[in-house]
């Protein structure tokens, strides 16, 4: 699916038809078809990351979600931190962000989604890093 341009969100780079890539969730039951980065719907001098959701009718879903580039990076060092975590055993390892663990008991769960999933997770992580 082509990222749509008629809408307020402005992309100028673009990944089409992103269900094909969507990690751990299925071409056919994921409700992500397209990822930009682009003019941010509600400021024009300001820039955002969207992910385009497609509902159940085939139409754009209002659930498309439009971040801030700076916040896109701060999840990622996020998910980053808890990845690295693992080998450090360090409470925090992001002295901006101070991240630390809310949720004790459901923790393991995301330790084990990730390591259940590093086929997904490990080759966008090298990536990311090969990039930098």
């Amino acid at each position: 699916m082509t990222v749509p341009t008629h809408l307020q969100h402005q992309p100028i780079v673009a990944v089409d038809d992103y269900h094909l890539n969507d990690a751990v969730y299925p071409a056919q039951t994921t409700d992500a078809r397209a990822l930009s980065i682009g003019r941010a719907q509600f400021d024009p001098h300001d820039f955002t990351a969207k992910v385009f959701r497609e509902t159940a009718t085939g139409r754009w879903s209002r659930q498309s979600e439009e971040v801030p580039l700076h916040r896109v990076l701060d999840l990622a060092i996020l998910l980053a931190t808890v990845v690295k975590r693992q080998t450090t055993g360090q409470a925090s390892l992001s002295p901006r962000l101070k991240e630390y663990v809310i949720n004790p008991s459901d923790y393991p769960d995301l330790v084990n989604f990730i390591q259940n999933n590093w086929g997904e997770f490990g080759p966008r992580l090298q990536e990311l890093k090969a990039l930098l």
